[in-house]
């Protein structure tokens, strides 16, 4: 092949070569971001905070404690399997512990209660 034609032919093929590569790294951060989602949402978190806060500011007495736990612990035990969040109380304060989607659903229930 003429000196030319030749130069064409490997220019060619090095920008084919190139928008493959680019292909797979566009991939390769497309999976990253996927990934690295999933793993923010299955990481655990936990938090606590005052019964007064659950209570909309009021100040709360042995009885928050106690619409929270319920008779026998049903509804803990409901709240838990609602939102699959682990609910704790220890000394006025509410420990919630799971991923972020259920501590959220743990909170707006037990705030709306």
């Amino acid at each position: 092949l003429p000196q030319a034609k030749r130069s064409r032919v490997v220019h060619r093929r090095r920008e084919k070569a190139l928008a493959i590569v680019q292909h797979y790294r566009t991939l390769a951060d497309r999976e990253e971001l996927s990934l690295r989602q999933v793993a923010e949402a299955k990481i655990l978190r936990v938090e606590q905070f005052a019964l007064a806060g659950l209570h909309r500011g009021r100040c709360p007495d042995s009885n928050a404690t106690g619409e929270i736990v319920g008779k026998g612990g049903a509804n803990i035990k409901s709240l838990q399997s609602q939102s699959g969040c682990r609910i704790d109380i220890k000394n006025g304060q509410v420990v919630l512990s799971g991923t972020a989607g259920a501590i959220d659903c743990a909170r707006r229930e037990l705030q709306n209660r």
